[in-house]
């Protein structure tokens, strides 16, 4: 009896261990953690927000590296319609619209971007200005982000808080 015991506490161990690591390696895996955690501290935001808006955006997988004309790219999926107007809001000398595939510019302009949006905890005004980075939308689609996106993005941030704690 004992020996099933300890070998059912050996099991159960090692699936919360297994568990654990595929949740922080696969299914909420973080990457440029060290970009994020600069340009939150930056723009005063929590860390977890911005890497809760690019699991949002494109789940920190299948990320589009190559700057295409009129096409999203980077982890915050920035397009080169208004990018240059927040360059220079931001201060940038000399940006190129082909700056935003560089994962550096690219993270500072969306951590910008959002330091500007995100307000009293309000995901749902956040997905609303989340929605319009790229080109400006009707009240409609304001409406649906506003509905369906911000409750999704404070969702990862509030799962990033707990499975990469060391994201401050």
């Amino acid at each position: 009896m004992k020996k099933v015991v300890v070998s059912l506490l050996a099991v159960f161990f090692f699936i919360i261990i297994a568990g654990t690591f595929f949740t922080r390696n696969v299914v909420f895996k973080l990457n440029y953690e060290d970009k994020l955690e600069k340009y939150a501290k930056d723009y005063n935001i929590d860390p977890t927000i911005l890497a809760g808006v690019i699991y949002f955006e494109n789940n920190f997988t299948d990320i589009n590296d190559e700057y295409k004309k009129g096409e999203a790219v980077g982890p915050f999926n920035l397009k080169d319609t208004k990018v240059e107007q927040y360059a220079k809001e931001m201060g940038i000398k000399n940006f190129k619209k082909e700056d935003i595939e560089d994962i550096d510019i690219n993270i500072k302009i969306g951590a910008w971007y959002i330091s500007r949006h995100f307000k009293d905890n309000d995901y749902k005004g956040l997905a609303a200005a989340w929605i319009e980075r790229n080109s400006s939308q009707d009240d409609k689609i304001k409406n649906y982000a506003k509905q369906y996106y911000g409750d999704k993005i404070k969702r990862n941030a509030q799962i990033y808080k707990i499975v990469h704690p060391e994201l401050r």
